[in-house]
This record gives C-alpha cells, structure tokens and sequence, in this order.
C-alpha cells in the first residue's frame, strides 16, 4: 500500500477532495431519491382517496336512487322529476364506476370494481322491473320488485363502502410510510453532512500536517546551509518521501554534500566527518571563528 507521503501533494488534494465530492454526490443522489419516492408516495395517497372517493359516490348515488324508486312506488305512479334524478343519479354512477376501474391498480382494487360492476347490472334489472310495473300501473308487483331491488342496491352499497374502506385503509399506510422515509431520509442526510464535515475538516488536518511539518523542517535546514550551516543531514524520513517535499529535502541534501566535499578536498580532510568539522570552523561570514 502506498504510503501518504510517498503520493504527490497534487494528488494528496485531488484525493481528499475527490473524496469529500463523492460523498457529497452520494447525499445528493440520496435527496433525490427520497424526492422521488415522495412524490410517487404522494401519486399513490392521492389515487387511493380518489378511488375511495369515488365508491362513496357510487355508495351515495345507488342510495338515493332507491330513494326516489320508493317514493314512486309509494305514490303508485312515476313522476317526470323522479324519472329525471333517477337518470342523472345512474349516470354520475355509471362514470364514477367506469373512473374507478381505469384507476384501479392492484388486484384488490381490480376486484372490487368488477363486483360493484356486477351488482350494478343485478340491481339494474330489478330496476326495470319496478319502472315497468309502475308505468302498468301494477302497484303489487312495483312493491315486489322494489323489495328485489333494494336488496340488490344493499349489496352494491355493501361493496362499494368495503371498496371506500380498503383504499382509505391503504392510503393511511402509504402516507405513513411516505412520513417514515423522509424522516429517514432528513435524518441520513443530516448525519451525511455531519459525516462530509468531519471528514473535510479531518482530511484538510491530515493533508496540511503531511505537507506543512515535513516542509518547515526542510525549510530550517535550508535556511542553516544557506548560513554555512552543513553539521546536518536532511532526515531520513524525509530523504525516504517520494513526492515533492522528498525530492526537494534530496536536493538540499545533495547541496549539503558538494559543499562538504568541495570544501574538504581544499582543506585535504580525507573524511567526510572531517570536512564538515573544517568547513565548520573554518572562518565565514556568516559566523564567528572559533577561538
């Protein structure tokens, strides 16, 4: 495994803050992940109320057609205000049924449709049962189909509020789990950017530590050999670091070894040792002769 102060300080930076950029892409991915997920959540409640909506008027408009049936069969005759609520009631029926089953999505749901459908047409035929009798003017037979159709009308309303109950019933447990992903999604998000802090804030220690401490240290020995200072070698640590703050401490100590040895084959030292003691205490400018 490389080790971090053997990679280039360009790309010690290009890693730190590729790092902090990928994790900020994964949060951002992950907003707009949970924006989706609410919207489509969302699309769903709002089908789901529709649908419920809907078999309650269908609930509702079956109610009162056998009210206005009853009245007429009570009075034993049909009136045109009667016939004319009757019509409209059926067809505002008819629509809701047919806009109920173009939404339907689930099998449940696909199912509860084709029942209302079936006791629409049950009840339908009771129906013209009663209107025929009632426009024959046979008001025991209008009351026998009146029975049939009531009771036919009952099992419509019986499916059309199980239908209104399932998706009310199921667009609770959507909005409830609509609720429960973006509280998980604020709450990953927050700890996401609470996580991208503490790692930019960790990574930009870490990074200025490789570069600054090695780089001051190089610094100060630079600064005593320009003085005439060469007792020192660059560290070894720092000779071993293959990026540019290495291959600067090689320089200087390359510097520092032509300067010994130039200066101790004037002086004939046969030893490196030698040398630095005679460049040392040699007379400079830059500092006193010893003695």
């Amino acid at each position: 495994m490389t080790s971090l102060s053997n990679i280039k300080i360009g790309r010690k930076i290009a890693l730190v803050l590729g790092g902090i950029v990928l994790l900020l892409a994964g949060l951002s991915v992950l907003s707009l992940w949970g924006t989706s997920s609410n919207q489509k959540a969302s699309t769903t409640v709002v089908q789901r109320l529709t649908k419920a909506r809907l078999a309650e008027s269908i609930t509702g408009e079956s109610a009162a057609i056998a009210q206005d049936i009853g009245t007429m069969v009570l009075s034993g005759k049909t009136t045109d205000d009667a016939l004319t609520r009757v019509a409209e009631a059926k067809k505002i029926r008819a629509a809701a049924l047919e806009e109920f089953k173009a939404l339907a999505d689930t099998p449940t749901s696909v199912k509860h449709g084709a029942d209302m459908a079936d006791a629409v047409q049950g009840a339908a035929v009771h129906l013209e049962n009663v209107m025929g009798a009632l426009k024959a003017h046979r008001a025991v037979d209008a009351a026998k189909g009146y029975r049939l159709y009531t009771e036919a009308a009952l099992a419509l309303r019986v499916k059309a509020k199980e239908a209104a109950l399932f998706q009310t019933t199921k667009a609770a447990e959507s909005e409830k789990v609509s609720q429960d992903t973006a509280s998980t999604i604020w709450i990953s998000l927050i700890i996401g950017s609470l996580f991208a802090l503490a790692a930019a804030i960790f990574g930009g220690i870490v990074l200025a530590r490789s570069i600054t401490v090695p780089l001051g240290k190089t610094v100060t020995l630079l600064d005593s050999v320009a003085t005439g200072d060469i007792r020192q070698d660059v560290l070894p640590e720092l000779l071993a670091r293959r990026d540019e703050i290495g291959m600067l401490g090689k320089s200087v100590q390359a510097k520092i070894h032509a300067k010994i040895h130039g200066d101790g084959e004037a002086r004939g030292c046969p030893t490196t040792a030698q040398a630095r003691r005679s460049v040392w205490t040699s007379p400079h400018p830059s500092h006193p002769s010893k003695g």
